[in-house]
Order: C-alpha cells, then sequence, then structure tokens
C-alpha cells in the first residue's frame, strides 16, 4: 500500500515537472536569445545557452529605440489606471454592499449585464468619442475609459458583503461621514481584497494591446506591448531587438509577481466563493 502511494506521488510528481519545464521553456527561451546575436539566434542544432552572450541588443533598444520612453509609458498608464480603478472600483463596490437607496438591485444588475458586452461592441463608439474630445494620442484616452471596470465593481462588492453593518453603524453613531466610514474603516479592512484587485488591474492594463493600439498613434505616446510591433513588419522581423525587447516588457511583471505572489491566489479565488 504504502509502495502504490509512493509510485503514485512520483508519478504525480514527474508530471507536474515536465509540464513546468514546458510551460517555462517559452519565457527562457526569449530570455537567452535577449543576449544573442543575430547570426547566433537561428544556427542549427539551436543552443541552449548562448555562445556568444552580448548586452547589444539592450544597448540598441536603449540608445536608438524609443523603448525607455515606451517602458515610461507603460509604468505611468498602468499605475494611474490601476490608482484610479482601485478607488471607482472600490467605491461603487461599498455603495451595491452596504448603501441602501432605490433601484440599487436593477442597477447593479445593469451594470453587471454591461460585462457580457464584447470590446469589439464598444470599440468604435468609443473611438468616436475620444475623436471628439480630441483626446487620441493622450495619456486619458488609455486610462480613463476603462476605468470603472464592471467586473472590478462586482469582485469588490463580494468582497465588501462580508464586512459586518454593526461595525459600519458604529462609526456612522460616532459621526462619521460616508466617504469617512469608506476610507477609514472600509479600506483598512478590505486591504488583502483591494491589493488583489489592484494587482489584476495593473497586469490588464501592462498587458493591454488592442486600445493603445487603436488610440495613440505616435511612437513617443506608445506603451511597450504596441512598441514592440514596430520591430515586425510584412516583409522583416528583427528577432533580436523583439526578445530583447520583450525581456524587458516582463521583467517588471515578473518582479511584481515575486513581491506579491500570495495576492495573485486571492486575485485568483477573489469572489468565488461568497458566504
Amino acid at each position: 500500500m504504502q509502495r502504490t502511494s509512493i509510485i503514485k506521488k512520483f508519478v504525480v510528481y514527474s508530471f507536474l515537472t515536465v509540464g513546468a519545464i514546458i510551460s517555462f521553456f517559452p519565457f527562457y527561451w526569449m530570455v537567452i536569445s535577449s543576449f544573442k546575436p543575430k547570426e547566433d539566434l537561428f544556427i542549427f542544432p539551436p543552443q541552449l545557452v548562448p555562445l556568444h552572450p552580448t548586452l547589444q541588443n539592450f544597448v540598441y533598444l536603449i540608445t536608438q529605440t524609443d523603448i525607455p520612453r515606451n517602458l515610461f509609458n507603460s509604468v505611468f498608464v498602468a499605475v494611474c489606471y490601476t490608482l484610479l480603478s482601485v478607488f471607482l472600483c472600490t467605491l461603487g463596490g461599498y455603495a451595491f454592499a452596504k448603501l441602501i437607496f432605490p433601484g440599487r438591485h436593477i442597477l447593479f444588475m445593469i451594470v453587471v449585464a454591461t460585462m457580457t458586452l464584447p470590446f469589439e461592441i464598444t470599440l468604435v463608439p468609443l473611438f468616436k468619442q475620444m475623436t471628439q474630445m480630441q483626446w487620441l494620442n493622450t495619456y486619458h484616452a488609455v486610462i480613463l475609459p476603462f476605468a470603472a471596470r464592471a467586473w472590478g465593481i462586482f469582485l469588490m462588492r463580494q468582497a465588501l458583503s462580508d464586512i459586518p453593518s454593526d461595525l459600519l453603524d458604529a462609526a456612522r453613531m460616532d459621526g462619521a461621514s460616508e466617504f469617512g466610514i469608506f476610507s477609514r474603516v472600509v479600506v483598512p479592512v478590505s486591504k488583502p481584497a483591494i491589493m488583489a484587485l489592484a494587482i489584476l488591474m495593473f497586469l490588464g492594463s501592462w498587458n493591454d494591446y488592442m486600445w493603445p493600439l487603436i488610440v495613440l498613434g505616435e511612437n513617443q505616446m506608445m506603451t511597450i506591448p504596441v512598441a514592440l510591433a514596430v520591430f515586425k513588419s510584412a516583409y522583416y522581423v528583427d528577432y533580436t531587438s523583439l526578445t530583447a525587447g520583450s525581456f524587458l516588457s516582463v521583467l517588471p511583471m515578473f518582479i511584481l509577481f515575486l513581491a506579491a505572489q500570495k495576492y495573485f491566489v486571492q486575485g485568483a479565488l477573489f469572489g468565488s466563493v461568497k458566504g
């Protein structure tokens, strides 16, 4: 019996190890390719360790392209979008979870129903609105249109519903305003949920490609996912610069994951269980 259990564990762990290696290999290949000169990238058989490692690809990106500015754009947009989105979604979730007002449930259902709308349906009206407001090639066009995400409001509503109403009533009896209750009671109590939402929002903004591609036309304003497309054309792909730029774009996300990996688990389970 014990031997059978050991064999089962060995099979499971072996399967998981092979799966992890397969999943990690594309990332590893991107990293080593970014340190290879162009002539070594397509040699056969492929080299799993660079034969002539070089930093020339990164030097080229930093000195000859707009990648440093594009990285700044991505950081600025993602940070501003995350702060604004977390504030609005948490505020909306608090209103739907703890405030009593006419039509609350109907309005919440309308908000949830908007989650079923594909992005392609809102694309043309949003672009027309950005054009009329003269927001094309600005940070406003990337940050503001999607700041109050319906799914973010839904998730925060689910999380804030678990806060005891007696705690909020006690704060009201002490003379606190609704915004005071929100900032001094609700936010500190719900920090884990807010952090999980912030990480999800930051990742979504950082990886967003379609909308910035549409509203940002100048190289100086592009975010890093859009800027990397410059290295690809119909006739030529600069693979070494593309892999080096991809490595630079993934590095902040890798650091963020190491620094806040426990919140990634909370984000994956966020709102899935309602007590």
